[in-house]
């Protein structure tokens, strides 16, 4: 079984549309910053992990994520692979995000006050 619950905060947000055989799709990939722990001496923990969201491209969600937003996500992982300009075999993994809900907390400046619980 490949799946991952999540909870953090998005980082900085970048969009793109996608064709796919249905119909252009946006991608939303950002940064999920999550509370790890704490050090000996008491500093706080925290580790990043790349996610990526796809919705359709009238989704409501999209003004709901932005920087600093926190969420509740379900995926899987999921390893991308390419080569470098040098030709060097490169790889990283990243949360496929399946469902995804707002769990309140800190909102930029521009983001609505009441937000949806369900994408589409």
């Amino acid at each position: 079984m490949n799946k991952v619950i999540i909870y953090g905060s998005i980082g900085e947000p970048k969009f793109r549309d996608v064709n796919t055989k249905n119909g252009v799709r946006e991608v939303c990939s950002f940064g999920i910053c999550q509370q790890e722990g704490k050090d000996a001496q008491g500093n706080t923990i925290f580790a990043w992990y790349n996610a990526e969201y796809w919705m359709n491209k009238d989704s409501k969600l999209k003004q709901y994520l932005v920087k600093g937003a926190k969420i509740l996500a379900v995926g899987e992982l999921k390893t991308e692979k390419w080569k470098d300009k040098e030709g060097v075999e490169k790889s990283t993994i990243k949360i496929a995000i399946r469902n995804l809900e707002l769990a309140g907390g800190k909102q930029e400046q521009t983001a609505p006050t009441t937000p949806p619980f369900a994408d589409d």
